[in-house]
């Protein structure tokens, strides 16, 4: 945020434009959630086929972040969007699809807000289809093999999360794969959308992880044997699979003056994921960070965006959520070891993720994302009076900025 600046609330502009289910399509204001579009087509059979795994974000924020969910086959949201219409900085509206205003839509898409207004947006959907929820506890060092062999390969495989032990005693080595795979089986009321359950137990659990070793010892039990165990024997819909029975921002939710709960995802192709994992995992077997979770997912590669996180090819995605104090030695101590994860990722061919990162090098930015000159150049363009800013863009837009300078007068 940056003081001085006005924030547009969208979620008033939350409308349904249009439905057509035969089409399998829907046309939605920026400001509605996954939430309620979920409500909208769970009765025509329909379910969404790319979102991020939490439902209560708006389409705009999330089309803003490119934002990837589970789906093995759609992980990023850009391979759901038809196309958008934008307010620009000048004040008119145009609409922005593959085929027409291209350049927009792949800045729009991954731009954190800075090309203008995201008004509305076609969205692809897809079947509700019918999901079977498996789960099986292995070693780190077996989830690769696992994954292609298992997983990837099997065409009935939708969905993917892995879920490495926080345990001090088992850190980082068991982990919990879960897989969703298409199924004829059927249960009673297994298309009717779910509400939130459990939240005080899961919230409870969570917080003695962060406080205590042992309480991330009772939690890794805990995740072990309720994975093995799902409510309704694992069989459930798309739209509920999507639909979380605890929202991640519910049980997230913690406010202190000492400390605080901070996220990094770092993307690195399948092929190197495991090197690049065990040099994380030493790096912070020897740190003091307090870790409280880390979760695997797979991104399909995406060329589309400008801002890809991944663009060469298909990638793991390792997010971390680590708890810091925050003091001045510990908001620099966790700063330093977030820039070695950074630098590890990149050593080996991998990213980050913009949505959550710090203040990284010019170098380490521009290896991640080799087109952010180019994105930057759009941007000034589409918006050479910078209405449309935020920290981000004022940090970095200007490091480039004075980079060519330096250059230039040489």
């Amino acid at each position: 945020m940056l003081e001085g600046n006005i924030v547009l609330d969208m979620k008033r502009f939350a409308r349904v434009l249009s439905f057509e289910p035969g089409r399998k399509r829907i046309t939605v204001e920026s400001g509605i959630t996954w939430a309620k579009i979920q409500e909208v087509i769970h009765p025509a059979g329909l379910a969404i086929q790319a979102m991020q795994s939490d439902n209560s974000f708006t389409v705009g924020g999330s089309l803003s972040s490119n934002a990837h969910g589970r789906d093995l086959h759609a992980s990023t949201l850009i391979q759901s969007v038809l196309a958008f219409r934008i307010m620009l900085a000048n004040g008119s509206i145009v609409p922005a699809s593959r085929t027409e205003n291209p350049e927009l839509f792949r800045h729009v898409i991954g731009g954190y807000g800075l090309f203008g207004v995201i008004l509305d947006v076609d969205l692809v959907l897809t079947d509700d289809c019918v999901f079977e929820q498996t789960c099986e506890v292995i070693p780190f060092a077996e989830l690769r093999r696992h994954f292609v062999k298992n997983i990837q390969a099997d065409p009935d495989a939708e969905f993917f999360i892995a879920r490495p032990s926080i345990a001090p005693r088992n850190f980082l080595n068991d982990t919990i794969v879960t897989a969703w795979r298409k199924t004829d089986a059927r249960r009673e009321g297994v298309f009717k959308l779910g509400q939130e359950q459990h939240v005080r137990r899961d919230r409870f659990l969570f917080g003695l992880s962060r406080r205590y070793s042992w309480g991330k010892e009772l939690r890794w039990r805990a995740e072990k044997w309720l994975a093995k165990h799902p409510e309704g024997g694992g069989i459930v819909s798309r739209n509920n699979c999507m639909r979380p029975p605890i929202s991640a921002v519910r049980m997230f939710d913690y406010n202190s003056t000492k400390d605080a709960d901070v996220i990094q995802e770092f993307f690195v192709p399948v092929a190197r994921f495991s090197a690049f994992f065990e040099a994380m995992r030493s790096v912070l077997s020897k740190s003091r960070v307090n870790l409280i979770g880390l979760t695997i997912r797979f991104v399909k590669q995406d060329r589309e965006s400008v801002l890809s996180y991944a663009p060469e090819a298909d990638a793991f995605a390792a997010v971390l959520y680590m708890n810091e104090p925050c003091s001045p030695e510990g908001r620099l101590y966790s700063h330093k070891l977030i820039q070695r994860l950074t630098r590890l990722a990149l050593e080996h061919g991998g990213t980050f993720y913009l949505t959550y990162a710090r203040d990284v090098g010019v170098s380490d930015l521009k290896k991640a994302y080799p087109r952010i000159e180019e994105f930057f150049e759009a941007k000034r363009r589409f918006d050479p009076g910078q209405l449309f800013t935020s920290r981000f863009f004022d940090l970095y837009a200007s490091r480039f900025s004075s980079v060519r300078a330096a250059v230039a007068g040489r």
